[in-house]
Order: C-alpha cells, then sequence, then structure tokens
C-alpha cells in the first residue's frame, strides 16, 4: 500500500512538472498537446496544405487547403525572402467552420524585387492554438533572365531579345564602361521582339548593359570589338 501511495505522488509530480514546462507553448504542427492556456490535447486545426505559382499577371498566387474541426479563427500568410524570417503580408478572418475541409486563395502584393520569395499559412483556432503550413518557395529566375544581348563581341550596334513577358512594357537601358562611367542611356515606352541599339564610337573592351524592367535589375556583359 506505501508502494502505491509513493507511485501515485511520483505520477502526480511529474504530471505537474510536464505541465509547467510546456504550458506556455504553442501547440506546434498539429502534433502538439498544450497551448498558452494549458493542455489542449488535440488541436481543432489537424492540417494547413499550401501550393502557390505566379499567375499570367506574374502575382504570386496561392491555394491553402485547411483540415479543422469547426473551430478556425483566422489564417495568416506569410512571406519570406530567406525562408528563416517571415513576415506578415495578409489575414484571412472570413474563414468558414461549417466545413470540415476548405480550400482559400490568395493573390499576394506584386513582390518582383526578389528572384525568390517564400510563403506558408500560420493557422489559429478560437482557443488561440498554432499550426504552421508546409513552406514553398516561388521564384522569378526564368523572368529574371528576359533580355538577351547579341551580336557578343559587338561593333557598331547591339540587339536586344525580349521575351514574351516583356513585350509592350517600359525598359530602361543603360551602357556602362568597367568603371561604371556612362557611356549610353535610351528608354523604351512599348518595347518590342527585338530593339536594336546604336552604339557611340566605343573604344575595344568590355561593357555593361544595365536594363531597368518591371521585373527589376539585370546586367549583362558584352565586348566590342573593331
Amino acid at each position: 500500500m506505501k508502494n502505491l501511495v509513493l507511485l501515485f505522488a511520483a505520477f502526480i509530480f511529474f504530471t505537474n512538472d510536464a505541465f509547467s514546462q510546456n504550458s506556455y507553448n504553442d501547440c506546434p504542427y498539429g502534433y502538439g498537446l498544450y497551448n498558452n492556456s494549458g493542455i489542449c490535447g488535440v488541436l481543432s486545426i489537424k492540417q494547413i496544405l499550401l501550393t502557390g505559382k505566379y499567375n499570367t499577371s506574374q502575382i504570386p498566387s496561392l491555394d491553402y487547403e485547411i483540415s479543422a474541426n469547426g473551430d478556425l479563427a483566422k489564417a495568416e500568410i506569410h512571406f519570406s525572402t530567406d525562408g528563416i524570417n517571415f513576415s506578415l503580408a495578409a489575414t484571412n478572418t472570413t474563414v468558414d467552420n461549417s466545413v470540415s475541409v476548405k480550400t482559400y486563395y490568395h493573390n499576394d502584393s506584386p513582390r518582383q524585387s526578389y528572384e525568390k520569395i517564400y510563403y506558408r499559412i500560420k493557422g489559429v483556432d478560437l482557443a488561440g492554438s498554432i499550426v504552421y503550413s508546409n513552406i514553398i518557395m516561388l521564384t522569378l529566375k526564368n523572368m529574371f533572365g528576359d533580355i538577351k544581348a547579341f551580336p557578343n563581341p559587338a561593333q557598331t550596334f547591339i540587339k536586344l531579345q525580349i521575351k514574351d513577358n516583356l513585350i509592350g512594357t517600359a525598359i530602361k537601358i543603360r551602357l556602362l564602361q568597367s568603371d561604371g562611367k556612362l557611356v549610353l542611356e535610351k528608354s523604351l515606352r512599348n518595347a518590342t521582339t527585338i530593339e536594336t541599339i546604336t552604339l557611340p564610337l566605343l573604344a575595344n573592351g568590355n561593357y555593361i548593359i544595365e536594363t531597368q524592367t518591371i521585373y527589376g535589375l539585370k546586367k549583362t556583359t558584352i565586348e566590342v570589338l573593331h
């Protein structure tokens, strides 16, 4: 009997210790047992699955499916430029708790100054427990390679080959010496498939072509050889 009492006392001690150690933690990823107010058991948010892509207007378009038990309070859309440090992009409070599985859609603000952008969803239930989705990465890599310069080496002119996603847009072109000195500047209001740039009389050597587009700044090196 004495041993039974001691065993019960030890159980109470370790149980209370577990509460004290973990009660301040969020329920992580749908598998935790504690939230900020104490034990929460099985979370009402079971899973969040996130997918995304750039749409035809080059806007980040996100789809996220939330499986929950009818206690979803809100979903936060987070973005990051390094996949580690995330910031709030938007909050969805118009959630539907009448179904157990629901897909939501979000078109984010243009973030074309970044070649790579990361997203995740933070789900919060009515009890304040938190579940995060998977992290996805969207890339503008193909869009940053939209302009090609030829011939290379060049003599008296260069041609710029413009891909479809930049046709009809404004492009600012600058030609620089290797030391950064500006030798030519031109602005295109409505770019076409091929743009010809007449070069001034230049010494032989390497030059930098800067193209500023709606997707950011790109630099390309060409050689002038007479």
